[in-house]
């Protein structure tokens, strides 16, 4: 990894966590309200072994993350948003690595710099919904669709699959970009053989 690479990587998390430290004393930081709620009901119900009806009534991928990251962290909200916090960092990296691979390390770290200060995406992070997993997979499909249009190996592809899918199961209005990017790589790799 290069050095501004890290820099933003870490520059993420540091701001990611003073944010979090920030709005620590909001009174709802650890009673999650309206979506993240809900987010939070349907997890716990699966820890307890129910299977909640109502599971499928929005996308599906956020409250099994949060079964998952309750299981593994004894249902702490706190351990949950500072994952995001790092979620958030990893994808201020993937933005300054679509910048600097095709428009140089300048536009890279621009682009870097404006994704770790960005309000919103800062808010959304730190609230139990999918607004960061979804920031996440937006810049992970691009980088993706990328790298395996120009090399096209079998883990690029099997890559490219598996998080196309997760992206639809966290918010299905991935499910456009992910079919017409498809068919763009097909015509793709059908010119060049």
């Amino acid at each position: 990894m290069s050095r501004p690479g890290l820099c933003i990587l870490l520059a993420g998390f540091v701001v990611r966590i003073l944010f979090l430290w920030d709005i620590s004393d909001s009174p709802t930081f650890l009673t999650p309200i309206v979506d993240a709620s809900k987010h939070r009901k349907l997890a716990a119900s699966l820890l307890v072994g129910e299977f909640p009806e109502d599971l499928f009534w929005r996308s599906v991928f956020y409250p099994l993350y949060l079964y998952v990251a309750f299981f593994l962290t004894e249902s702490s909200i706190l351990a949950v948003k500072i994952f995001q916090a790092s979620l958030g960092a990893v994808t201020s990296w993937f933005a300054y690595r679509l910048g600097e691979e095709h428009f140089g390390s300048r536009v890279g770290i621009v682009a870097g710099v404006l994704t770790i200060l960005c309000g919103p995406l800062l808010f959304w992070e730190s609230e139990l919904v999918a607004a960061g997993w979804a920031s996440f997979w937006s810049l992970l499909l691009i980088w993706l669709i990328l790298r395996t249009a120009d090399r096209a190996t079998l883990l690029d592809c099997l890559a490219l699959g598996l998080c196309s899918a997760l992206a639809v199961l966290t918010r299905p209005s991935f499910l456009p970009f992910v079919l017409l990017s498809s068919i763009w790589l097909c015509f793709r790799f059908w010119k060049r053989f």
